[in-house]
């Protein structure tokens, strides 16, 4: 099993309740600072929950980069599963449900030409492929139900969804429940 907090279900439902009480509470603001040290090596920093934190990142060899860490487009990927899998974690719970393990993959796919400025390409993501797998003793529905409420609260999921179509699969105890656009 994953080990969550038990008191999960009603920290969230606390939450919603002073967010009804006091809805200009629910508005927050993230920021984080980001400084070209090198080359293409950046380091990012930021304060929260009362600590300093540092990332870095780089650009492969082929693109010029020394890849001294992961490239922007990794944490951006690793944004979207990281949101996933805390909203998996609270909508289980807000259903009465236990996920024994749950693993999201992300991918993109994109034309690398688009960002060197060849012409008639984007340099947009063109879309995200996500898998989801999810090991539980709640039947496939109540899975389904989860997932459509993730799909629904994730904020970087749902802001991601507005600009690129977002390809999903869904396995529930290794049986595919759900192929295609994200819901």
């Amino acid at each position: 099993m994953v080990r969550t907090n038990p008191d999960l279900k009603a920290h969230v439902e606390k939450q919603v309740q002073s967010v009804l009480a006091d809805p200009k509470s629910a508005v927050r603001e993230a920021w984080i600072k980001s400084s070209l040290v090198e080359n293409l090596f950046v380091e990012s920093t930021f304060e929260q929950f009362g600590q300093n934190f540092k990332f870095a990142c780089d650009e492969g060899k082929w693109n010029g980069g020394e890849e001294k860490a992961p490239t922007p487009l990794r944490y951006f990927l690793m944004g979207v599963g990281f949101c996933q899998q805390v909203w998996y974690a609270k909508c289980a719970a807000l259903m009465d449900s236990q996920l024994a393990s749950c693993e999201v993959k992300v991918g993109s796919v994109l034309d690398t030409a688009g960002e060197l400025g060849i012409a008639g390409h984007d340099p947009a993501l063109e879309k995200l492929n996500m898998e989801t797998r999810i090991e539980s003793d709640a039947d496939s529905d109540r899975i389904l139900e989860i997932n459509n409420m993730v799909n629904h609260r994730c904020p970087v999921f749902t802001a991601v969804r507005k600009g690129i179509p977002i390809y999903e699969k869904l396995y529930h105890n290794d049986t595919l429940i759900y192929e295609g656009l994200a819901r």
